[in-house]
């Protein structure tokens, strides 16, 4: 099967990510374990490493960072894709 592999860094807390990401999975069924996230079904198979950084400071604001690596096993391009652009979905945040 083809592995597709992303890495990006977030400026989201780590229980802010736990919280937020079984939303990013359709069957919201997704297990969690030590900076690990799994999802399997239907012949796909998501993990999802995630890990603190150091913040980043600008001015007196303070933001958490985690890097995070995502690796899809299954996934045509189309659905890698789909599958990306609900996960940034998941955790847009607005503003204006």
């Amino acid at each position: 099967m083809k592995k597709t592999i992303y890495h990006r860094t977030m400026s989201v807390s780590e229980s802010d990510f736990i919280r937020l990401l079984p939303l990013a999975f359709a069957d919201k069924n997704v297990a969690l374990s030590h900076g690990t996230a799994e999802s399997h079904g239907k012949g796909k198979h998501v993990r999802i490493e995630f890990a603190p950084l150091q913040e980043r400071q600008i001015g007196q604001l303070r933001l958490p960072m985690l890097a995070i690596s995502f690796e899809l096993e299954g996934y045509d391009a189309s659905q890698t894709a789909d599958f990306m652009a609900g996960f940034d979905r998941c955790f847009h945040r607005g503003g204006g």
